[in-house]
This record gives structure tokens, C-alpha cells and sequence, in this order.
């Protein structure tokens, strides 16, 4: 740039120009014909648009955002599914509108391996009709108890078709797809996740991240999630093609628990905080840095923590959640933390904007 426009003062105070421009033409022209190389307008000579000097195929940017919300659905968390829900409107517009693409996937799974939410999914009933009967009948088993529908198989059995064979909705960590009772979200394209040009997209997460509070209260949250990027994530898995090699992989968690279990008699999670971090990585191919986790759980361990005490029945307060904070944390600034007993998730999500923009600019292909 200097080189030109020394070009232009001696052009217009003697007309002399052929030395400068003879070093420029000189510097990139691998050809002997006088031009300098750069066909591509990058700034290189490598022949390929990503404005490095080597000839690979590496970009830099991200080119989507692969989301997966991991949602605790016991029975205190109706309050908190709702608030999610009313706050992702919000927060996809601000995505769309920060990182300047609409290249998403989308997918929700809770925190057991009940069919659908439906608690009594592995009692045994004479039909698939009593199964919704109950269901839809605020779970009394009264039309359950018939006799003459011999054989009696799990309502997961009746209503997934295969007892040996369970399918995705009585799996860990596959997308859910519907709600209550079995019926089914409007997800276009036959996937267990939203993606680009998904009709409706507010009121399709609106459903598949209802996941409702019939669920196990012994949770298994970070297991799940693991699950979802892991094994049901591979080619022929539940959720083949949720993650992708060009996007980024942004998680958000939402319990009012921990992953702690208390006692030899609970089932929680396998893995520590470590291992939960090493699945997400591997996930990405190793590369840590293409990852965002927001986490938001009880504050009951800060000193200004506004949940207060944890009653599961009522539906209110939180617990600490030490493992869940030490997860968070050792992602270090692409960790952020919310509390779960805001009112409104609205401004927890905003502030994790800047660092999915930032991770998405900084992203590396190779």
C-alpha cells in the first residue's frame, strides 16, 4: 500500500513510476507473466479463498450451531421448563442476529430413559390403550387392571412395538420428539432435532422442550447429555447428524439438582465432571475451544444465591450443585452459569451471546 502510493507522488510531481510498480509486479508473480498470483483476491497465492499461505482446505469461522438442551424433568421443574421455553424466542433472535446465520440444529432430551415422559413406562398393562388411558387420566391405573388382555407387556413395549428392541424414545440422551402420552412434535424432516427451515420454529422447541415433570427423580443429566453427542450421535445412532464437523456445539442444562446421588440407593450419572467435559470434547474432535456450555442450576452454595430451600412436592427452591459448577467451570470463559430460580432466563441467555459469537469467529476447521 505505501509502495502505491509513493506511485501516485512521483506520477504527479515527475511522472515516474515503472521502479515501484516494477518491485510489486516482481514480489508474487511465480508465473513470469507480470501478475502477481493472488487469483482469488485472499491475500495468498495458495489457490483456495481462506486467506492462509498453505494450499489446505481449512476455513476459519463456524458455519452453524448445534444446540442441545439437556432438561431435568422430574417433578419440580414445571415452572423452570416454562421459563426456558418463553425464553428462547428471544434468545435464537439473538443469535441469528449476532453471528449472522440461520444454520441450526436443535434438539432437547430430558433426564431418564422413560418413553416419552411417561412415568409408568415400565409397568406392565393389558394394552397400548390402557397405557394412554392412563396417561391421559392424570395416571390413575383404574382401566389398567383389566384381565382379559393377556399378555401383559411395559408400556414402553406396547407403545415402542419391540420389547427386545427398545427404540429411540426409550433411550438416554435421544431427542425428544414428543410429549405426554405419545403424541408427537411437528419436527420436519423425520429427525429427532430441529434444523434450518424448521416451519414454526418457537412452537417446535416449544415442544420438544416440554419434556414435563413425570420423569425420574433420580436424574441422570450429564449422562444423558454424554449420551447425545456419543454413541446416539453416530452414523445409524438416534441422533445421526446432530453433530456436525463445521458447527459449533453449544449445551445448556436446566435442573433445580444435583448430579450428587445422596445414597447407595439412588442412580445418577456415571462419570465426574471430567469425564463429562472428555465426551463433550471428543464429541468435537478434540477441539475444546468449539464448545459452549451454559449451565443453569440452584446458586445455593453463593452468598448472594437467590434460590431458596429445595422442596421437590412444591416445586420450589433449589440444591447446590457442586459437581454441576465444577463441570461448568472447567470451561473456563466458554462456561457460564444462571441461576435456576430467576423469573426469566431471558438475560442469562443473552450474556452467553458474546461468548457463542466469539467461539463461532475464533473457530478453526482442519
Amino acid at each position: 500500500m505505501i509502495c502505491r502510493w509513493i506511485a501516485i507522488a512521483l506520477l504527479l510531481t515527475v511522472g515516474f513510476i515503472g521502479g515501484c510498480t516494477g518491485a510489486n509486479s516482481d514480489r508474487d508473480d511465480s508465473s513470469g507473466d507480470g501478475t502477481d498470483g493472488d487469483t482469488d483476491t485472499d491475500g495468498d497465492t495458495d489457490g483456495d479463498t481462506d486467506g492462509d499461505s498453505d494450499s489446505d482446505t481449512d476455513f476459519d469461522g463456524c458455519e452453524g450451531v448445534d444446540f442441545l438442551f439437556v432438561v431435568d424433568n422430574s417433578l419440580s421443574m414445571a415452572d423452570e421448563q416454562q421459563n426456558l421455553i418463553n425464553s428462547f424466542p428471544e434468545f435464537i433472535s439473538a443469535i441469528t442476529e449476532t453471528l449472522e446465520l440461520d444454520d441450526f440444529h436443535i434438539m432437547a432430551v430430558d433426564s431418564d430413559s422413560y418413553y416419552q415422559n411417561m412415568t409408568f413406562a415400565t409397568t406392565a398393562c393389558g394394552s397400548a390403550g390402557c397405557c394412554a388411558t392412563w396417561c391421559n387420566t392424570a395416571y390413575t391405573y383404574d382401566e389398567c387392571s383389566e384381565t382379559s388382555g393377556a399378555p401383559y407387556y411395559t408400556c414402553t413395549e406396547w407403545l415402542t412395538g419391540d420389547p427386545d428392541n427398545p427404540a429411540c424414545d426409550d433411550l438416554l440422551g435421544a431427542g425428544h420428539v414428543g410429549w405426554n402420552c405419545g403424541q408427537q412434535c411437528s419436527i420436519d424432516g423425520g429427525n429427532r432435532y430441529l434444523v434450518e427451515g424448521q416451519p414454526d420454529l418457537v412452537d417446535a422447541f416449544g415442544c420438544i422442550a416440554d419434556v414435563g415433570t413425570g420423569g425420574n427423580g433420580f436424574e441422570r443429566l450429564m449422562e444423558a447429555m454424554s449420551n447425545a453427542v456419543g454413541p446416539w450421535s453416530a452414523p445409524g445412532g438416534c441422533n445421526d447428524g446432530f453433530i456436525r464437523e463445521e458447527a459449533i456445539l453449544v449445551v445448556t442444562f436446566v435442573t433445580d439438582e444435583d448430579e450428587a446421588c445422596i445414597d447407595s440407593n439412588e442412580v445418577c450419572s456415571e462419570g465426574t465432571p471430567a469425564d463429562w467435559k472428555q465426551d463433550l470434547v471428543e464429541a468435537k474432535g478434540g477441539n475444546e475451544s468449539a464448545i459452549v456450555i451454559l449451565g443453569v442450576f440452584g446458586d445455593n452454595d453463593l452468598t448472594n444465591g437467590i434460590c431458596g430451600p429445595f422442596d421437590p412436592y412444591v416445586g420450589t427452591g433449589a440444591l447446590a450443585a457442586p459437581l454441576l459448577r465444577e463441570f461448568i467451570d472447567s470451561f473456563g470463559e466458554q462456561g457460564h452459569f444462571c441461576s435456576v430460580c430467576l423469573p426469566d432466563y431471558g438475560e442469562c441467555f443473552q450474556d452467553a451471546v458474546n461468548t457463542i459469537d466469539m467461539t463461532c469467529d475464533d473457530f478453526v476447521l482442519e
